[in-house]
């Protein structure tokens, strides 16, 4: 479920859902296995196996399987400041805005359990202005 489509959401029926927490790319993360079920156009069931792992300190996808392939993954992951020479910006350039990416992963789990997955959803889509952190005073 992603927020760019949160309006026209579709919730997949999760089947042997498990979670556990594992060691992946020297970090722990929480490995999440599950078949999302759903029903194609004519009506036919389909299943997607689904493996992701998750960075528990950041809240990051570090890896993220689907039947068994690859879709996404991020290795060499050093957290820290980044030396300040390491990047001057660009005249009239000034710092962006971050999102709190673990407290929305967090919430879009929640909003995923409610009682109205959707409307939930739709909910912290519209209402993302509140995970935009403050960025470092220059």
């Amino acid at each position: 479920m992603s927020l760019k489509g949160a309006q026209g959401a579709k919730i997949y029926k999760k089947i042997n859902h498990k979670k556990e927490v594992v060691k992946y790319a020297d970090r722990w993360c929480v490995l999440e296995t599950y078949v999302a079920e759903d029903h194609d156009v004519q009506g036919q069931v389909m299943q997607t196996r689904f493996a992701i792992w998750t960075d528990i300190e950041t809240g990051i996808t570090l890896r993220e399987d689907q039947n068994g392939g690859t879709m996404q993954r991020l290795s060499h992951i050093t957290l820290g400041a980044h030396p300040d020479k390491a990047f001057d910006l660009p005249k009239g350039y000034k710092v962006a805005r971050t999102i709190d990416a673990g407290q929305l992963m967090r919430d879009m789990e929640a909003a995923e359990n409610s009682d109205d997955p959707a409307a939930a959803v739709r909910g912290l889509r519209d209402n993302l202005d509140k995970y935009i952190t403050k960025p470092k005073q220059e």
